[in-house]
Order: C-alpha cells, then sequence, then structure tokens
C-alpha cells in the first residue's frame, strides 16, 4: 500500500466507523452510507481523489475492511458507533484468536474480553493474524486462545464480517493464553 492509500483508508475508517455524522453521512442499521455522498467527501479531502481509488482500496484490501453493494459503502467491521452486523449470529470455528498487549492480558484472563470503546470484540482465526493485530498495541503482543465452539454452544452469539469474528464480549472461562514466547 501507498502512503496515499493508507492515509485514503484511515480516513474512510473514520468516517464510517466512527464519526460519520461530523460529515454529513447517515449509516443505515447495517453501518452502510451513500457510496455518493462519500466520494463528495472524499473529493473533499483528497484533492486529486479520483473515485476509482475508492474501488480499487475496496476490492484490494486483504482484510476486507470495506464493502460496496447497491451505490452504499460501508465499514465492515470496528465501529464505535452503532451498527448490527450483516451476518446475524454465526456459528465460529472451534477456536479463534485475539492479539492485545502483554500489560492487558491478565485483566482479560481473570475478567474476559470486553469490546471497551468499540461495539464488538475482534477475533482472528489464526494466530498469526492476531498477532499482526496485538503487534499494534505491544512490540511482543500476547496471543489469547477463545474456545469460541464451547461458547456458541453455550449461547455466546457470533458475527462474521470480513476475515474477522465479532462478539459483544468474551467471558474468561473461554479464555487461555498462547504460549508464544
Amino acid at each position: 500500500m501507498t502512503e496515499y492509500s493508507i492515509r485514503l483508508s484511515k480516513f474512510l475508517s473514520y468516517i464510517l466507523r466512527h464519526d460519520p455524522g461530523k460529515y454529513g453521512l447517515e449509516l443505515d442499521v447495517n453501518g452502510f452510507a451513500d457510496l455518493e455522498k462519500v466520494l463528495a467527501v472524499l473529493k473533499g479531502r483528497f484533492k486529486k481523489f479520483q473515485k476509482e481509488e475508492l474501488f480499487s482500496l475496496v476490492e484490494k484490501d486483504p482484510k476486507r475492511r470495506f464493502e460496496i453493494s447497491a451505490k452504499k459503502i460501508r465499514a465492515t467491521y470496528g465501529h464505535s458507533v452503532e451498527v448490527r452486523p450483516m451476518s446475524g449470529n454465526v456459528e465460529p470455528p472451534e477456536f479463534l484468536y485475539h492479539g492485545t498487549s502483554g500489560d492487558s492480558m491478565d485483566n482479560i484472563l481473570a475478567g474476559g474480553l470486553r469490546s471497551m470503546d468499540r461495539q464488538f470484540v475482534h477475533l482472528s482465526m489464526n494466530e498469526k493474524d492476531a498477532y499482526a493485530v496485538g503487534l499494534r498495541h505491544d512490540f511482543e503482543p500476547a496471543i489469547l486462545k477463545i474456545m469460541a465452539g464451547q461458547a456458541f454452544v453455550d449461547g455466546i452469539e457470533f458475527y462474521k464480517e470480513g476475515t474477522l469474528f465479532l462478539v459483544k464480549e468474551v467471558p474468561a472461562k473461554y479464555i487461555e493464553k498462547v504460549d508464544n514466547r
């Protein structure tokens, strides 16, 4: 990714996940905004912006952070504003993973994972992806293994968006530390 496309992606994430109203955008219940209005905001922010850049960003993003459908666009996960996941409650794989800072690990193991300032906790499908997420918080992140299959059987609701699973919270009894050091 170029520096420009990173800046574009971060700004798009901000307006679609956290503060659409600041830019005159309204999200529907699933987080979709009118594509033409988003394009106008991007054109106002990035003077040389071309709409093809947005379509390329959405298409090539390996984490599938965004989705375009029926002249609307949305961030697929990471919202602090209220949205309803598209997938509905889905059965997760037996295990999922969460990367976090080493400083947070003991609190999580004791009290569980909570969404904090986001709507959902993000869970990765493998340790490698969880480690990459954890690197945003710590140079030596802790990786947590989530007994997602059992949590689902016990009534915890999971949603799938892009390459991630989302959950409101994970009680501590479903979490163990992965020995990654």
